[in-house]
């Protein structure tokens, strides 16, 4: 009976150590990202709400050095985007722009970065012992993407979205509270582009085939003049009489005719 009761006790032990083990990291899983999944969308809510000018590059690529080697690139390899007013960031998808850079000391610092900032996915950390300290790329004058840096910079680094042996096409929108209101340019949204490009081709291809149509017409009214004339002239001439030499008729051309031909018609101006 002993054993039996001994054997009941460390079975018991044994299911509620187990539960104990498994119970504790379920729950660690569940709610800490339930907290962060919140908070980011709440965040990120926030970003795209309201007016915002977002320009598309057409590759992951962001920006080129001095050299015109591509200096910050999508690790996603997403097309690198960017906003040009409210935010003024870089980024590669909603899910990666950085508003505020930490360093490694004030992130793990409770007095300046709480619970509620470490949570906050708009905000970057550099948190890496090999790269503590944010590092700030500007495109142009004001646009900004935060990284990380072994070592404190005493500037910005400043890059350019193009380089010099070739063009790149990008494509800017507004968007208003997450809606593509308009496209203001890019190969992306073809249909908008040639609804507002006016057909220059077509207009100037219609107006010279107009003209060239109305010179032919005022050469057929000359052309009608002549014939006309001819054979009036033609019914007037009498027949030659028996022995008398057959004149060889030669057909000259007409210098009025030929000048009218050869002057452009006054719709040319």
């Amino acid at each position: 009976m002993r054993l039996l009761n001994s054997l009941r006790t460390a079975v018991f032990l044994i299911l509620v150590g187990n539960t104990a083990v498994i119970a504790s990291p379920a729950a660690t899983a569940t709610s800490g990202p339930q907290v962060e999944i919140w908070q980011a969308a709440s965040d990120f809510a926030t970003l795209r709400s309201g007016t915002l000018t977002i320009t598309v590059a057409p590759d992951a690529t962001c920006g080129y050095d001095s050299l015109d080697d591509p200096a910050l690139v999508c690790e996603t390899w997403r097309r690198c985007t960017w906003e040009l007013a409210a935010h003024a960031r870089v980024f590669c998808g909603w899910s990666n722009l950085r508003k505020t850079c930490l360093d490694s000391s004030a992130y793990f610092n409770t007095e300046l970065c709480d619970s509620k900032c470490r949570a906050n996915k708009v905000t970057y950390a550099c948190t890496s012992s090999d790269a503590p300290y944010c590092l700030r790329v500007r495109i142009g004058s004001g646009i900004i993407y935060y990284t990380c840096h072994s070592t404190i910079a005493s500037s910005d680094i400043t890059i350019t979205t193009t380089r010099g042996f070739e063009e790149r096409d990008f494509s800017t929108f507004v968007l208003v509270d997450g809606k593509t209101v308009s496209a203001i340019s890019g190969p992306t949204n073809e249909s908008t582009d040639e609804d507002s490009d006016l057909p220059v081709g077509a207009i100037v291809g219609g107006v010279v085939g107009g003209v060239a149509v109305i010179g032919l017409i005022v050469l057929g009214i000359f052309g009608l003049r002549i014939l006309g004339r001819r054979r009036s002239g033609n019914q007037a001439t009498p027949s030659p009489t028996p022995g008398s030499p057959v004149q060889e008729e030669t057909h000259m051309p007409n210098t009025k005719a030929v000048s009218a031909s050869s002057k452009p018609p006054e719709l040319y101006g």
